[in-house]
């Protein structure tokens, strides 16, 4: 698999535990420098203007940065949540299982976060999960995605997270009713 793009849905036919590990590497070597990239523009830190060398090495070398991406980012996302997200559901019974989950926690902040993360990024991840309660929580768009159906209609087939740590990369797939966490171990994931 040899994907150029940085910025790329993947897509799958039937999923393994290759196409995993292989995704992984790709997100990592490819999708990661540039969201770090686009975050660095957020935080003002133009590194291709403070890279350039003058011509002439005499005269002053100031070269200040701007914050116009996160003055945009933040502008929109007030500017989208102005009036708070309601969410509702066909079924009364699931409307009221969300609202309970909005209620038990700053849904309007989570919310705000997502946005931001969707407007410096492009893409946003939030999870659902049960501890004791129902609980939902964002989740950091460098070490997340998606994986896709190759289907007309691209259903999602899994949400991938992975963590690197001193020795291994620990992987959660979350797949439909199932979740499971998992190493990388040479190109496949051991249980």
């Amino acid at each position: 698999m040899d994907y150029k793009d940085s910025n790329m849905a993947y897509t799958v036919s039937a999923l393994t535990d290759e196409d995993i590990v292989s995704f992984i590497t790709h997100h990592k070597t490819h999708q990661v420098p540039r969201m770090e990239k686009l975050e660095s523009y957020y935080k003002g830190e133009n590194k291709a203007i403070e890279a350039k060398v003058r011509k002439y090495t005499h005269l002053s070398n100031h070269k200040p940065s701007h914050n116009f991406a996160k003055y945009v980012s933040d502008f929109m996302t007030g500017y989208i949540l102005g009036k708070p997200v309601s969410v509702n559901h066909k079924e009364e019974v699931v409307t009221t299982k969300l609202s309970e989950i909005h209620n038990s926690m700053d849904y309007d902040s989570l919310n705000a976060e997502l946005e931001l993360d969707c407007s410096i990024f492009g893409r946003a991840y939030e999870a659902l999960y049960r501890t004791d309660t129902d609980k939902s929580a964002r989740l950091d768009v460098k070490n997340t995605f998606c994986i896709y159906g190759n289907t007309v209609e691209g259903a999602k087939l899994a949400g991938v997270r992975y963590k690197l740590e001193a020795d291994s990369t620990i992987v959660e797939v979350y797949t439909h009713g199932e979740y499971r966490r998992c190493t990388i171990v040479g190109q496949t994931l051991k249980d």
